[in-house]
């Protein structure tokens, strides 16, 4: 699964290293700071997946097999994974 970051919050953590003489490795930051900034981005939208809803139920089959998923707010059982989404998810409590 793909990781996203915060491009604003990366080029202010290296704008804020700070320079301890060492010319080259500030030197370096700045081509990583060029390099981070330039950087193509996506318009993304973070999403809970099913495996970490509230309104998951895991049904089991055998020995502790995953068998099928079922989402307890649209009442849906069929073709559901661990991996899928939605727009109504909210997020277990720890």
């Amino acid at each position: 699964m793909r990781k996203m970051i915060e491009r604003q919050r990366v080029l202010e953590t290296i704008a804020n290293v700070d320079n301890y003489g060492d010319g080259v490795a500030y030197e370096a930051l700045g081509h990583v700071y060029r390099d981070v900034a330039l950087i193509p981005t996506v318009d993304a939208i973070p999403v809970i997946r099913c495996e970490d809803c509230k309104y998951c139920r895991t049904y089991y089959h055998g020995k502790n097999m995953p068998f099928s998923y079922a989402c307890g707010k649209l009442y849906l059982t069929s073709n559901l994974s661990s991996d899928d989404y939605c727009s109504r998810a909210e997020r277990k409590e720890e």
